[in-house]
C-alpha cells in the first residue's frame, strides 16, 4: 500500500504535467478559470500543460518557484529543509576490479544545497523523464563513516569522521516516473 506522503508525492509530480492544465504564466495560472484541475494546486507548484512547446522553460520556472519552499522544507509531503540537508545513511559498495570497497556514510550534514542554480532541463512527456542540470557555488560535508574493503591484496579497514568541502560542484540527474 502506498503511504500518505508517496500519494501526495505522485499527485504533485503529476500535476506538474497533467493535460492543458495552464500555461507558463504564473497570473494566467492563478486565475484560470478553464480547464481547472478538480483538485487544489499546492501554491509550491507552478504547473505546466504538456503541450507547452516551452515546457522545458516552464519546468525550470517550476523548480525556481520551489527553490524557497524547499528551503523551509514541505510539512504536508514530509520533506525536510534542504538548508542545512541531513542525510542520516548514505551507503556506498564497489565490488568490482582490483579495489573493492564498501562504505557506510552516517549523521551526514549538507550545507550549501539550497543554493542551487538550475542551469538546464529538459522534460519529456510521452516517456515521463525529467533530466536537471544542477550548479552547487559551494558544497560542505561533514559526518561519521565506516569503510571495509580490499585494494589489490590488502585489506583496508576504517571509521571516523569525515568533512569535505566541494566548490563549483556541477550534476546532472534524471528521474524517470
Amino acid at each position: 500500500m502506498l503511504s500518505q506522503r508517496r500519494i501526495t508525492i505522485c499527485a504533485v509530480i503529476f500535476g506538474l504535467f497533467s493535460g492543458e492544465l495552464v500555461s507558463c504564466d504564473k497570473e494566467q495560472s492563478r486565475n484560470a478559470a478553464l480547464n481547472e484541475p478538480d483538485f487544489e494546486i499546492p501554491e509550491y507548484i507552478l504547473p505546466c500543460s504538456r503541450s507547452d512547446p516551452k515546457i522545458d522553460v516552464c519546468f525550470q520556472n517550476t523548480l525556481n518557484h520551489l527553490q524557497p519552499y524547499l528551503l523551509k522544507g514541505i510539512p504536508e509531503l514530509d520533506l525536510p529543509p534542504i538548508e542545512p540537508l541531513i542525510i542520516p545513511e548514505l551507503g556506498m559498495e564497489n565490488g568490482q576490479g582490483a579495489v573493492r570497497v564498501k562504505a557506510l556514510f552516517s549523521n551526514i550534514t549538507v550545507i550549501g544545497a539550497g543554493n542551487y542554480s538550475l542551469t538546464k532541463s529538459r522534460v519529456d512527456v510521452k516517456t515521463y523523464r525529467l533530466d536537471v542540470h544542477l550548479a552547487f557555488p559551494k558544497i560542505e560535508l561533514q559526518g561519521r563513516y565506516e569503510v571495509v574493503g580490499n585494494v589489490l591484496l590488502f585489506p583496508i579497514q576504517s571509521h571516523g569522521e569525515f568533512w569535505a568541502l566541494f566548490g563549483e560542484l556541477v550534476t546532472f540527474s534524471f528521474l524517470r516516473l
